[in-house]
């Protein structure tokens, strides 16, 4: 970002004022950002703000630049805003401002038709106003003292990354840039951190997320320097990490020796549903035993390492001591 000349600084009867714009997708991740002066007119930094929408594509190439469907405040309701959106065939739901409409109306037929609003859609739209009112829980944002916009914008910059820290820390999947639509087993949860190596990784994380029910949470391409790699939120706040290698696994194909890697579900019957669903597919899993404690099953992940997945028996309340 380069500084504007006015330092996007404007003035007004409440003083010296600045304005966010900021791009939020439908999980209420930030996806673009522009400083303006707070006088300024929104529509017009309109393309400015979906020119800088990024999105990473996983498996490389170039990032995604066009939503798959974009909802504004009637402030960016303009014409050339609409026709923008429609040059680049983004569907769009955008309340009119009353005097737009009144103009229309006053036209008559060569008004035209007023354009489709959703009122319903539209009420998604709530996402990006919290957005900014938890962007603004920090006084840096919330009360400007830098004078330089880059300074400034760089303040919520990192008021964005402690955020997605935090919410990260709380909730290891709610950062994931994508949305998976593939089935999750309910109360699964990992037991032990862990990192593999695959020559196969796309193999490895469709084990994990299809058969297991664990959630594909980040994935990130080869790079020259690194390799690809892929994080498996299991639940419980634990996470396998899967990076792809040109040579084959080890021979140790129990990386943590007699402890194993192991999921818990919560119930016996999801345990005899994920059971069912391994060898569905193809691949081994052992009989499930019953322990005193709880019930487990052995399961062989694509490059043979055991996976033991288990289950706790509810606790039986013993009965209390009688006296004679």
């Amino acid at each position: 970002m380069a500084e504007p000349d006015d330092y996007a600084l404007g003035r007004s009867r409440g003083g010296l004022t600045t304005k966010i714009h900021l791009a939020v997708g439908a999980s209420s991740h930030v996806l673009a950002t522009v400083v303006t002066a707070g006088q300024r007119a929104d529509a017009p930094v309109f393309a400015e703000v979906m020119a800088r929408i990024r999105v990473p594509r996983i498996g490389g190439g170039y990032p995604s630049t066009r939503p798959a469907h974009v909802l504004a405040d009637r402030a960016y309701s303009s014409r050339k805003t609409r026709e923008y959106l429609r040059r680049r065939q983004i569907p769009h739901t955008i309340p009119q401002k009353r005097d737009q409409v009144g103009h229309r109306r006053r036209r008559g037929s060569a008004g035209g038709r007023p354009p489709g609003f959703g009122r319903e859609k539209c009420k998604a739209r709530h996402k990006v106003e919290g957005r900014i009112g938890l962007l603004e829980q920090a006084r840096g944002v919330g009360t400007r003292y830098e004078k330089l916009a880059v300074r400034f914008e760089a303040t919520f910059q990192l008021t964005l990354v402690r955020q997605a820290l935090w919410h990260l820390n709380r909730d290891p999947g709610a950062l994931q840039w994508l949305h998976y639509s593939w089935p999750t087993m309910p109360e699964l949860f990992g037991i032990n951190h862990l990192t593999l190596s695959t020559t196969d990784l796309d193999r490895l994380v469709a084990y994990y997320t299809e058969l297991l029910g664990a959630v594909l949470a980040f994935e990130r391409a080869a790079t020259p320097f690194d390799p690809r790699i892929a994080v498996i939120d299991v639940g419980g706040d634990d996470h396998l990490m899967i990076v792809e290698t040109a040579t084959a696994p080890t021979a140790d194909l129990d990386p943590l020796g007699k402890a194993g890697w192991g999921l818990r579900v919560g119930t016996h019957a999801q345990l005899c549903e994920v059971r069912e669903q391994i060898l569905g597919a193809g691949w081994p899993v052992g009989p499930i035993e019953t322990l005193p404690t709880q019930w487990t099953m052995t399961a062989r992940d694509p490059d043979g390492r055991p996976v033991d997945v288990r289950a706790h028996r509810p606790r039986t309340s013993s009965p209390s001591p009688t006296t004679g």
